[in-house]
């Protein structure tokens, strides 16, 4: 109600601002609005008030927590190329980033679209669940960048196949890894 007020006063005292001194907002028993402008040639009352709510100010992004990150990439495994070979490939055994994810505890899965479950006749529970959390429409590959702990979505979007190792672990640790 406060932040309402504030608004109104703000809208009476500017529209009114080439005639009034002084501009009130008065609210009554009822709990109309009247609002009052004391001019040089007298007091007008607007008995008709609108309220004009001011937009919340632009919400600043929360900070980025830092934690255990699970990173989700899902691509067609036919279609993998020799850079996500690569980057594949160091991410498992570069030992600059494997003692960084040994440090922090983060995970670098690999899902293929394909992937079934135990019975083979579905589609895997852990693929489904990944693929829900990419954005409608999402084409593959793609990577998803979740926590840990709560399973709190950092990060889902396309994944560039032309990425090396070292612009995963950058999109990680930029999300918190």
């Amino acid at each position: 109600m406060k932040r309402i007020l504030s608004a109104l006063i703000l809208s009476l005292v500017l529209c009114s601002s080439v005639f009034a001194q002084r501009a009130v907002i008065i609210q009554l028993p009822s709990g109309q609005l009247l609002g009052v402008a004391y001019t040089p040639s007298g007091t007008v009352v607007l008995t008709d008030v609108t309220i004009i709510k001011l937009p919340d100010p632009t919400p600043t992004p929360p900070p980025v927590t830092v934690g255990k990150r699970d990173i989700v990439i899902i691509r067609e495994s036919a279609q993998v190329n020799a850079k996500m070979a690569s980057a594949q490939t160091l991410l498992q055994s570069d030992p600059t980033i494997v003692q960084w994810k040994q440090a922090k505890g983060h995970r670098v899965i690999y899902l293929d679209p394909n992937d079934k479950d135990e019975t083979g006749t579905r589609p895997s529970p852990v693929l489904t669940r990944y693929r829900s959390l990419l954005p409608s429409g999402q084409q593959l590959p793609a990577i998803v960048i979740t926590d840990r702990d709560s399973g709190a979505v950092r990060f889902a979007g396309s994944y560039d196949v032309n990425w090396k190792a070292s612009d995963i672990v950058a999109l990680a640790k930029n999300h918190g890894g």
